[in-house]
């Protein structure tokens, strides 16, 4: 089982060259062979808005239902947040705490990365050292994480097989049946509550595969607050996907 977002078809096309508005150019189409209707999803990830359509809809049929939709469209990709890449100067949450990225040009060849009450100081040989950030924050969120998997699959007879850390944009954790756990490594991101809850969620379902009344007894008894977890990430999960990618 796992703990979704709003799930994100793959597959793109660009829109027509007489489109009327440039508004569109900031639209995927995507074909889903699930899909019963037209439909337009935001992708926070990815700055743009997804255009699905059943695979026996006409690409004409899609682009005109886009512009009867422009209105729309334009007001959510007004509300879309930026991109926050990991650059020196830039002030981005770990842990839900602002910390400012110092990012120190030095000689040799090693990057060290030092996590200070309010700053993420970088000093490194790079010119690009986000890919050194991103692994350091993996290895931040672990830390925190895997004990408290441990420890509450421990606390209702289970175990926890494997724990992995993924970059995924339509959910933020998953279970398998053979006990390992997915977690989404933009997280650590969020407060520490945050973080609970979503161990909590995957580790209830070691025990229930479902997302039945014992399953969400089980969870809110794991989490250290569910409920203001789940307020969080439904106002703030969209810009936790928007750090470390360039505009």
């Amino acid at each position: 089982m796992f703990f979704s977002r709003q799930t994100q078809p793959p597959v793109s096309s660009a829109p027509p060259q007489a489109a009327s508005s440039s508004c569109l150019e900031n639209l995927r189409l995507v074909r889903s062979k699930a899909a019963r209707r037209l439909a337009l999803r935001v992708d926070p990830a990815r700055g743009d808005i997804c255009l699905v359509v059943p695979v026996r809809t006409s690409e004409k049929k899609a682009w005109q239902f886009a512009e009867d939709n422009l209105d729309w469209i334009e007001q959510r990709l007004a509300r879309l947040p930026k991109p926050i890449p990991f650059e020196d100067g830039v002030i981005i949450p770990i842990f839900g705490k602002p910390r400012l990225i110092s990012i120190v040009p030095c000689s040799g060849r090693v990057t060290t990365i030092d996590l200070t009450s309010d700053a993420l100081v970088v000093q490194t040989p790079r010119a690009d050292a986000s890919t050194n950030i991103k692994r350091y924050l993996y290895s931040l969120l672990h830390d925190v994480a895997a004990p408290l998997a441990a420890t509450k699959a421990r606390s209702i007879g289970r175990r926890v097989n494997k724990l992995q850390f993924r970059d995924t944009r339509a959910r933020w954790g998953s279970c398998g049946v053979d006990g390992d756990l997915m977690l989404c490594w933009r997280l650590v991101f969020a407060p520490i509550e945050v973080i609970d809850y979503v161990v909590a969620h995957e580790v209830a379902h070691l025990k229930h595969m479902d997302h039945s009344p014992r399953f969400w007894s089980l969870c809110d008894q794991l989490s250290e607050d569910m409920n203001f977890a789940c307020n969080w990430l439904k106002i703030n999960g969209d810009k936790l996907l928007t750090y470390g990618i360039r505009p």
